[in-house]
């Protein structure tokens, strides 16, 4: 597994919030990125690259997610609208990884991950997010897809 380190600067999330049961995660972001797509548009800001899911809390039965689109400027300090909130994204040190595959085989990256902190003696934060670079809007092979993990760590 590749992980880099990295120091993160600001970043800007404006997406749908919701605690979310995993079953229905696949069903929320459904709706969640076509609605952050549309209230940035409403709002005059263009998407600042791939639909980001934000995990705050622990992963299991219920998920606490914000699902949306980077602003393109983190200072932007506008009011969105029909549901969506502005998130800012922790600063500070993390770690990244790239997952290759399909969704429902995350899990595994994750575990990897998880020892790879663990080895490295260093401890995640209670929030992170994935990055869709490349799914199945982009790309028809799920062996294919590329989803960008972002774990800020203390």
């Amino acid at each position: 597994m590749d992980v880099e380190r990295v120091d993160l600067g600001p970043a800007l999330l404006i997406g749908l919030h919701e605690v979310v049961p995993m079953p229905r995660l696949t069903e929320f972001f459904s709706r969640a990125f076509p609605a952050a797509a549309a209230g940035t548009a409403r709002l005059g800001l263009e998407v600042g690259g791939p639909a980001v899911a934000l995990y705050a809390g622990p992963v299991d039965e219920h998920v606490d997610v914000t699902a949306g689109f980077l602003a393109p400027d983190p200072r932007w300090q506008g009011a969105p609208d029909d549901g969506l909130t502005a998130t800012r994204l922790p600063e500070g040190r993390a770690v990244v990884t790239t997952h290759v595959g399909p969704y429902d085989t995350m899990e595994a990256t994750y575990g990897e991950l998880s020892r790879w902190l663990s080895d490295a003696g260093l401890r995640p934060r209670d929030v992170m997010w994935e990055e869709y670079l490349d799914g199945p809007d982009t790309e028809p092979d799920p062996s294919r897809w590329r989803t960008r993990i972002v774990q800020p760590v203390v």
